[in-house]
């Protein structure tokens, strides 16, 4: 990884955060070639061969362009936004979402 030229998204982006704890893990520093201000920019400049990246699986599902190589035990911070007085269904979402954060920290 460490001579293969890298593709990120802003910093900021959950994509671009997992691409640091990756390389962080790893014992080497993040420090991108190409910065791309959208996911499609990002499998643009992979598909024509200019580096590696690392992207969300929805949006790795999109395109067809590239070879897509899931990587493990990553974690990133996602973060939940809702209107004071959720209806019920959003409330529920809510309670089950943390309930998974919770289980997902053991």
């Amino acid at each position: 990884m460490a001579e293969v030229p890298i593709i990120a998204l802003p910093s900021g982006s959950g994509s671009r955060s997992a691409a640091e704890q990756i390389w962080k893990q790893n014992g080497m520093p993040f420090r991108p070639d190409f910065e791309a201000s959208a996911p499609e920019s990002v499998f643009d400049l992979a598909a024509r061969g200019l580096g590696i990246a690392v992207i969300n699986e929805s949006a790795a599902r999109a395109n067809t362009g590239v070879k897509i190589v899931p990587i493990g035990n990553v974690r990133s911070r996602a973060d939940l936004m809702w209107r004071r007085a959720p209806g019920p269904a959003a409330a529920k979402f809510v309670e089950l979402s943390r309930l998974h954060c919770e289980r997902s920290k053991n």
